[in-house]
C-alpha cells in the first residue's frame, strides 16, 4: 500500500521565488529516489507563503529512507534558509473510496 506524506511549510517573507528555484534544482533527485511515485507542490491562494508538499511513496519506509538521505546530505538544513518555523510531516494511507 502506498503512503502519502503531507508536508507543510511557510516560506519566509520574500523568499518564495528563491525557494521555488531551489526546489526545481533538487526535485529530480527526489523523483528518482527509490519508492517515489510523485511529488507535487501547492501554494495557498489566500496566503502565498503557506505551502503544502504532497509526496506519494510506495511505502513509509521508502519515504523515511529518503528523508534520512536528505538529512545526511544537508538538504533539510538548506531548506531552513527559506522557511519560517519547522517542517511538519504527516503520513496518510489511501482509503480506496
Amino acid at each position: 500500500m502506498t503512503c502519502q506524506a503531507v508536508l507543510a511549510i511557510t516560506a519566509k517573507e520574500g523568499k518564495y521565488d528563491e525557494l521555488r528555484e531551489w526546489l526545481v534544482k533538487i526535485l529530480p533527485d527526489t523523483r528518482g529516489f527509490q519508492g517515489c511515485v510523485s511529488v507535487e507542490f501547492y501554494r495557498n491562494q489566500d496566503d502565498p507563503q503557506d505551502l503544502v508538499i504532497l509526496e506519494k511513496w510506495n511505502s513509509r519506509a521508502d519515504y523515511e529512507a529518503y528523508l534520512a538521505w536528505r538529512t545526511e546530505e544537508g538538504i533539510l538544513g538548506e531548506l531552513g534558509e527559506f522557511i519560517d518555523g519547522e517542517l511538519t510531516v504527516r503520513y496518510f494511507d489511501p482509503m480506496g473510496v
